[in-house]
């Protein structure tokens, strides 16, 4: 006598349509990968703590090689953008572009200027070509800019 199959969670309702389906199981993969996840980082700080406490106790100084698990930088390498030409129905694209980027590597962009610049550097034609080159133009010159002369 065979039992039958398992009951389903509620949240994984079947449907007619394969695709669904294979994304409602990815889906589930993914909230236990994170659950594992979020284990292992709490028993990591549960052992970084204890370890503080033996180091306290004894005396010593913790060590640079133990840091925290969520204090390590992200080696993610994001697509880089394509270049900005200023039409209007590509800009929420781009800027999008640059929100999704600046998330993924936020330690490499130390304040707004510096994702301003970096944004600039893809306004590479049109429209775009003639603001980047205006607000480099305001932009404070380097002490030096005057001196430099091409010699042909």
């Amino acid at each position: 006598m065979s039992e039958g199959p398992a009951p389903m969670p509620v949240d994984e309702t079947p449907t007619c349509d394969p695709v669904l389906d294979r994304l409602f199981n990815v889906e589930g993969d993914l909230q236990v990968q994170a659950q594992r996840i979020a284990a292992v980082q709490g028993s990591i700080s549960n052992i970084e703590k204890l370890l503080g406490k033996l180091y306290e106790a004894q005396g010593l100084e913790k060590p640079a090689s133990i840091s925290s698990v969520g204090g390590s930088v992200s080696r993610v390498r994001p697509a880089a953008l394509p270049d900005f030409n200023g039409s209007c129905d590509k800009g929420q694209a781009f800027l999008n572009g640059c929100l999704f980027y600046f998330y993924a590597v936020s330690q490499q962009f130390p304040d707004k200027q510096a994702r301003i610049n970096w944004a600039l550097t893809y306004f590479k034609s049109g429209r775009a070509a003639t603001y980047a080159n205006r607000i480099l133009r305001t932009l404070p010159r380097c002490r030096f800019a005057g001196a430099v002369t091409v010699r042909g």
